[in-house]
């Protein structure tokens, strides 16, 4: 089961991993790409077509 929380892009799964909206990527793997690799939100958009 999921929780939506007050931002309509997060899901809270039952076992506390942020998801962004009702996607299978996790918060945490995004940010981090965003640091590892200095992808913009853009980037991370072109890198994961789903998201």
């Amino acid at each position: 089961m999921s929780t939506f929380t007050d931002d309509p892009h997060l899901t809270i799964t039952d076992d506390g991993t942020v998801r962004g909206g009702r996607t299978r990527y996790k918060v945490q793997g995004l940010a981090a790409e965003h640091s590892h690799y200095g992808w913009s939100a853009e980037e991370l958009l072109r890198q994961h077509l789903d998201l």
